[in-house]
């Protein structure tokens, strides 16, 4: 990967990973104003409930998203990034193209997606 091409996709993890820090603070002040106030009505109280859960799904996909992107970025600094963290081959560009964070090549995605399974 030329150095171009390595500012290229360090600058589109980081401008990723910046909109993803606003959305977490933002996901994280929802969460902190509807823990302040407890509505008397238990109707609205289940509602909210909901709302919080659907809030903390959210948070954690982005503190992932965040985590998978900042061990990408380190492994674009450890000149790792187009190497499979399992095996060691190559992954293929157009799969880092697609999802910029991989760390797996195909194979050994599809051997951890399998395990995960069962």
């Amino acid at each position: 990967m030329k150095n171009t091409d390595t500012n290229k996709v360090r600058n589109l993890l980081l401008k990723r990973e910046q909109l993803l820090t606003d959305r977490l603070n933002r996901i994280k002040t929802d969460l902190y104003h509807q823990k302040q106030a407890v509505d008397p009505d238990f109707e609205e109280q289940a509602i909210e409930r909901e709302n919080e859960e659907v809030l903390i799904a959210l948070l954690h996909e982005v503190e992932s998203e965040l985590a998978d992107i900042s061990f990408a970025v380190k492994r674009l600094e450890n000149n790792t990034y187009l190497l499979c963290k399992c095996c060691g081959d190559a992954i293929p560009s157009q799969r880092l193209e697609a999802i910029p964070t991989a760390s797996l090549c195909i194979d050994c995605s599809e051997r951890a997606a399998l395990s995960q399974v069962w």
